[in-house]
């Protein structure tokens, strides 16, 4: 909604220009021309930056639904400029949610990475192939909160995701085999290091919550 509401911004700034404005001389006459066509570009632009944003917020939104069964899920994504206006308990996160709106929100560089593995998983490298486990993080945010889970826990709330996110990926139509490798590469690595690391989390420990599918079932 971000980008959306520059395009409203600047088509209002379209309509003054066009039927409110007072009679120019023609020294202006030039510049008035350029600034009406400066103003539909930006508008062009922001609209279909917007819509872009929408679609993908609208089916991340979906997702979150599907896996969460949560009502309230909604999902957005920053953006470079919406990010100097956000909570401050997002300044130093890649993602956070709020359990009792359902609202979940990921920052814009994730975002792009996420939309990428979406659009081609087996393109993807380094740390962003994580996006989508990083997507499932937030979504275990808002999973469960009203039946008494402790959705603040960020050591339960990792383990979660990393036995939910090849339900992630089903929602998704992704490759499954390919998310799980991911997700396995993941947990025998860069989780050892992760700041949510928890030594309960795996195959018949205390934080392993036996869903059918999960990695937790082939390592």
């Amino acid at each position: 909604m971000f980008y959306l509401g520059f395009a409203i911004f600047f088509s209002i700034l379209l309509i003054k220009q066009l039927f409110f404005r007072n009679i120019k001389s023609k020294i202006t006459k030039g510049f008035d021309q350029k600034y009406t066509v400066a103003l539909v570009i930006l508008i062009i632009i922001t609209m279909w930056l917007g819509t872009a944003q929408w679609r993908f917020e609208y089916f991340l939104t979906k997702t979150a639904l599907a896996i969460s069964a949560n009502p309230k899920a909604s999902v957005r994504c920053t953006t470079p400029i919406s990010e100097l206006f956000e909570d401050s308990v997002g300044i130093y996160r890649d993602g956070w949610a709020y359990p009792k709106t359902g609202e979940i929100v990921i920052r814009y560089g994730w975002c792009k990475a996420l939309k990428q593995y979406i659009k081609d998983p087996y393109s993807v490298n380094g740390r962003d192939k994580y996006a989508l486990l990083l997507f499932t993080h937030e979504v275990m945010h808002i999973t469960g909160y009203e039946n008494g889970i402790d959705v603040h826990n960020e050591q339960l709330t990792e383990c979660r995701a990393i036995q939910h996110v090849h339900l992630t990926a089903e929602a998704m139509g992704l490759p499954i085999e390919k998310v799980k490798n991911d997700t396995i590469f993941f947990f025998h690595n860069d989780y050892l290091r992760h700041p949510y690391f928890s030594n309960n989390c795996g195959p018949g420990k205390s934080l392993d919550v036996s869903i059918e599918g999960s990695i937790f079932n082939s390592i």
